[in-house]
């Protein structure tokens, strides 16, 4: 569960759920298999990454398109587990794990100096054509009467490489203004089995681009009497001498937080010839050994030892806080 707070209130004691004690914001659920019904638990374990949503949403009246600004708030999230038995136990499957970014459209407005929840107008709705304060709803739960945008990893063989790359497919496109009024944000699930978000996100300098580090932890193959079991977990050093083990690997992609798509530009070398341009375009991911999720930025020479970042600029204050 994703939950949301009111901590607007000076006092403390009348802090509380933004909607009510027992309703989260989204209860995220994913499939058994890709593609499946989405009917299974998905755990959130590392924290969520917010920022502002700079996107517009275009309607219909009579025969003019009217755009306005959405507002609100991005907030992507990946799921995924392995603190118990069960996260590492081979005798259970494990499903399918996602990541998430889905819209918060409640506007704040200072009065009195304070800041408070703008109240939304009668009647206002989020594709309503005034320019009113759409109130905010729980989400609910993923599978059951909510619309987020579905894109999808497509895995490529680089053949003068041994890593693999994948791209994004946007199977919902969020890129036209007028989608907005269809969804309330986006999705995409990791294709590989026990594949899982373990790690805080982080944003790629300059960009609304989230860095994503997925996870495939290390598996152990216990041999005994000719049958074998797969235990999705950490080798540990009290791990048997008589198990077999195969290292983990993780995944590092770039996806914009805004849309759930690709870079506009080229940011990972996929041909491996030492330069970022057009026939790198498009790679969004790449598969990488296991290691500290450190995500290099323009300081320290750009990722991927990319010495000039040529991302677009980023318009908007990515995020602000106040200390007293």
């Amino acid at each position: 569960n994703l939950w949301k707070f009111d901590l607007l209130s000076e006092d403390d004691s009348k802090w509380k759920p933004a909607f009510d004690i027992d309703t989260p914001f989204f209860t995220a659920r994913g499939p058994q298999q890709l593609d499946g019904k989405r009917d299974q638990v998905q755990p959130i374990t590392a924290a969520p990454l917010v920022r502002a949503n700079e996107r517009s949403i275009a309607l219909e009246k009579g025969d003019e398109i009217i755009t306005r600004k959405l507002g609100g708030l991005m907030i992507a999230f990946g799921t995924g587990r392995n603190l118990t038995a069960e996260d590492r136990s081979g005798d259970i499957e494990p499903s399918v794990q996602s990541l998430y970014a889905i819209a918060d459209l409640t506007s704040y407005a200072i009065k009195d100096k304070k800041l408070i929840i703008k109240e939304a107008d009668s009647g206002c709705t989020k594709i309503s054509l005034e320019n009113c304060v759409a109130e905010q709803n729980p989400l609910g739960k993923m599978g059951e009467n909510i619309n987020l945008a579905k894109q999808k990893f497509i895995l490529i063989n680089n053949p003068d490489d041994d890593s693999a790359w994948r791209k994004i497919e946007s199977i919902d496109d969020l890129s036209n203004p007028a989608s907005w009024k269809d969804f309330d944000g986006w999705y995409i699930d990791f294709p590989d089995k026990g594949e899982r978000l373990l790690h805080s996100l982080q944003f790629y300098p300059r960009t609304n681009l989230l860095a994503v580090y997925s996870e495939v932890p290390d598996t152990t193959n216990a041999k005994n009497g000719g049958n074998t079991s797969s235990n999705f977990g950490y080798i540990e050093s009290c791990t048997p001498a008589a198990i077999d083990t195969s290292r983990g690997y993780q995944w590092r992609t770039f996806i914009n937080i805004m849309d759930g798509k690709n870079a506009t530009f080229s940011i990972m070398d996929y041909n491996g010839n030492g330069v970022f341009d057009d026939e790198d375009y498009g790679i969004a991911s790449r598969r990488m050994e296991k290691g500290s999720p450190m995500l290099m930025t323009d300081e320290d020479g750009g990722v991927e030892n990319n010495e000039k970042l040529n991302s677009p600029g980023l318009h908007l204050r990515p995020n602000w806080r106040q200390l007293y």
